[in-house]
């Protein structure tokens, strides 16, 4: 893709890109659909600028889920569900990893019964920016997991800010 690129998912379907996608410009990824969209499910991706995604559906977006992906600005993650388990993923298994050279901005802001992030699910993210969390939604679950599993290694250059303002008794950051 040479341009910007503005890609949008709906209805019940999982949908899996296999990989090995090349954006020049930014790409804005909406998930509005009760399905899950799953980037570089095979092949590793490549996004030149940002990357901006978007949940507002009942389902998840994975990013970097093999491979070696790469991400040449910016990575800001909105999650506003209001429905479901809207989960966002990134460096989703044990082969797969993420270079972010800006910022990770997470506004994790849904009102549905779960919605958790996973910065680096099983595989390793290395940020060359600051990474921004803002866990602050009003649904029953609101986690935020940097470096899920014993084989996940999350590298941040820059400063971490985490601000954590959802429900009350379901409002949580776990690191490493």
């Amino acid at each position: 893709y040479r341009g910007a690129a503005n890609l949008s998912k709906t209805g019940t379907s999982d949908d899996d890109s296999y990989g090995g996608n090349y954006f020049e410009g930014d790409v804005v990824l909406n998930n509005s659909g009760s399905g899950h969209v799953r980037m570089a499910s095979t092949a590793s991706d490549t996004f030149q600028v940002s990357l901006t995604a978007n949940i507002s559906g009942s389902d998840h977006i994975y990013i970097a889920g093999e491979g070696d992906n790469y991400i040449g600005g910016d990575l800001n993650v909105n999650n506003t569900s209001t429905s479901g388990n809207a989960y966002f993923y990134l460096a989703v298994n044990t082969t797969s990893s993420v270079r972010i050279d800006g910022n990770l901005t997470l506004d994790n802001n849904a009102s549905s019964t779960n919605y958790n992030a996973y910065i680096g699910t099983s595989g390793d993210v290395d940020l060359n920016g600051s990474l921004y969390m803002n866990n602050r939604g009003t649904g029953t679950n609101a986690s935020v997991v940097v470096a899920n599993a014993t084989s996940s290694s999350v590298d941040i250059q820059g400063k971490t800010t985490a601000i954590n303002g959802g429900p009350t008794n379901g409002a949580y950051f776990y690191l490493g």
